[in-house]
């Protein structure tokens, strides 16, 4: 399969969450959870999460790192995570279990 986000898709994905593109702070912690300081997430996040990365999505090593550290010492939650094999993203999909 195409492992890669055709481009016109990951134009349209940036444009529709990075808007304005250039003003747009990359490292902000409000847009990357993954970077998020411990204090937040612990705080802020459900006790309970079930987390779904896709084989080839550009962001699968993000979303295993979040994963880990989501349900690490620091953090503490009980997270089930999953990673969906042969599926190239999931962002344009339904949630269905």
């Amino acid at each position: 399969p195409q492992r890669q986000i055709p481009p016109a898709f990951f134009n349209l994905f940036n444009a529709s969450y990075l808007h304005p593109p250039k003003s747009i702070v990359l490292d902000n912690k409000y847009l990357s959870p993954g970077i998020a300081p411990t204090n937040i997430l612990r705080d802020s996040l459900p006790e309970n999460s079930i987390i779904y990365t896709c084989e080839w999505d550009e962001l699968l090593a993000e979303g295993e790192q979040f994963a880990k550290r989501f349900a690490g010492d620091e953090i503490g939650k009980s997270v089930r995570y999953r990673c969906i094999m042969g599926a190239r993203y999931a962002w344009d999909k339904l949630p269905l279990p």
